[in-house]
């Protein structure tokens, strides 16, 4: 695939549309450009426009980072008496690695108060839960780690406060929205997931903490 930059304000390129012709097209201020090609690099790699919806056929980039063996998940419920609280904390390594991170929690009973909190400290870290790559033909270990049941000294500052149920009667937070929900994390800091019930009733709580691991270009 090729470019040309003949004026500032048209790119043109160039490729093979999808019966294998030459093509060129121009890309301007007026949006011009060739539907039903396939563009290819110099490794023969397409980019393929449907023929129908005129749609990209592509992947977004946590997708991406499935096949690429560098996103993971972490899952796991817990059965919370009345006026009790569940901690876990989130460690990341003091790299440029960077974890890309969505969450969810869901209750099935009484009031929860969900904080999430930046730079919390402890005395005891807890045990080291096991995360999952989230491609199975990959080893590859995430480098943030989980850990619950920590005893917690510091909660730090809080980023995220919510009710579950009770009056509040949503028992859910968060979800798969990447692009509205995700949070990149800090390097070399501890997080704290902390879940409270209000002391209304028992409940199950399930967590869900979904994320990639990118590798920041300054």
């Amino acid at each position: 695939m090729g470019y040309g930059y003949s004026d500032k304000r048209i790119v043109s390129v160039h490729g093979l549309d999808a019966g294998g012709t030459n093509r060129a097209a121009k890309i301007s201020d007026t949006g011009y450009l060739y539907t039903n090609s396939k563009l290819v690099n110099d490794d023969s790699n397409s980019l393929t426009i449907d023929t129908i919806t005129r749609a990209i056929s592509t992947v977004d980039y946590a997708h991406h980072e499935i096949h690429a063996g560098s996103h993971y998940f972490y899952m796991s419920h817990h059965d919370m008496p009345k006026n009790t609280a569940n901690n876990h904390l989130i460690v990341t390594p003091n790299t440029t690695k960077w974890a890309h991170m969505i969450f969810s929690y869901d209750s099935t009973a009484g009031q929860v108060h969900i904080e999430f909190s930046e730079d919390a400290t402890y005395s005891d870290i807890g045990t080291l839960e096991t995360a999952i790559n989230r491609n199975r033909n990959f080893p590859d270990a995430s480098t943030t780690l989980i850990y619950e049941d920590p005893t917690i000294t510091g909660q730090g500052n809080i980023l995220f406060s919510q009710k579950l149920g009770g009056d509040d009667k949503k028992l859910s937070i968060g979800g798969g929205a990447r692009g509205s929900n995700e949070i990149v994390l800090k390097q070399n800091t501890v997080y704290l997931f902390r879940a409270t019930e209000l002391d209304v009733a028992a409940t199950i709580m399930n967590i869900e903490l979904d994320w990639y691991e990118h590798t920041n270009r300054a």
